[in-house]
């Protein structure tokens, strides 16, 4: 999965609870420090920092307009479609044959949205 726009939420993040408020971090490698807390007044520096966190639904990562950054950061977070999802059969099919769980990806409908297909039995 690529990273590409800057100043625009493109990844969810978060280090809260999945019940507490939607947070925004961000990410300035011009003016960031990343001893920072991540906030908008005091962004982290460079990626490092992303791959401490926890990601949940509702938080977003911003990345400051004109910021380079080198190497990548690790996700962590369940991004598992649930029952009722509206990605579930609303994909486009690409041409892939299994998904990152290593589970197939049905050849006789529309695949889910996003890396992993559904999964009824919650795996």
């Amino acid at each position: 999965m690529a990273f590409i726009a800057c100043g625009s939420p493109i990844v969810q993040c978060a280090d809260i609870a999945p019940a507490a408020s939607p947070r925004t971090c961000h990410v300035d490698s011009r003016k960031g420090l990343d001893a920072s807390p991540g906030t908008r007044e005091h962004p982290w520096k460079s990626l490092g920092p992303l791959s401490t966190v926890t990601f949940n639904p509702g938080n977003s990562v911003r990345f400051a307009r004109g910021s380079a950054f080198e190497g990548g950061f690790a996700v962590k977070g369940n991004f598992r479609l649930k029952q009722g999802s509206p990605a579930i059969g609303a994909g486009l099919d690409l041409g892939y044959a299994i998904d990152f769980d290593r589970r197939p990806i049905p050849a006789n409908r529309r695949p889910d949205i996003g890396a992993f297909q559904f999964a009824a039995d919650g795996e």
